[in-house]
């Protein structure tokens, strides 16, 4: 083989390679951005389901997505005390009184934004739904 033909084999070898990679990295562009959409198609899923069942207590549509907007928004808060609140292994006690720290935190989210017969409602449908 003559040192021109391995040179153009060369180049064409390295240019399948780099198709490849390039590729590849399309392909896990790709790939990531389906699980983004996916991702995004399940939470706004579940977002209506929530704006249903708070509307079933009497709450308007934009009244429950303020509501879950504003819980949104509260999450890092939230984590924040579930870390400082519950241990690795927490008891019963000291998931009690989390669970107590978090439905005042609705409850004072929903009265602000609902009212407070709507916010007693929605900590009642909560209890129930908990129970089941």
């Amino acid at each position: 083989m003559t040192p021109r033909r391995r040179r153009a084999r060369g180049r064409a070898s390295f240019r399948q390679r780099l198709a490849e990679e390039l590729g590849g990295n399309r392909l896990a562009e790709q790939e990531e951005l389906e699980a983004a959409r996916e991702r995004e198609q399940r939470e706004a899923e579940g977002r209506a389901r929530s704006i249903a069942e708070i509307t079933e207590i009497g709450a308007t549509e934009e009244e429950a997505g303020r509501l879950l907007d504003r819980l949104k928004a509260l999450q890092p808060i939230t984590d924040a005390r579930a870390k400082e609140m519950l241990p690795e292994n927490p008891t019963r006690e000291q998931r009690e009184a989390f669970e107590a720290s978090m439905k005042a935190e609705l409850e004072q989210a929903a009265t602000e934004i609902m009212g407070a017969d709507k916010a007693k409602e929605l900590l009642k449908k909560f209890n129930r739904e908990k129970q089941r």
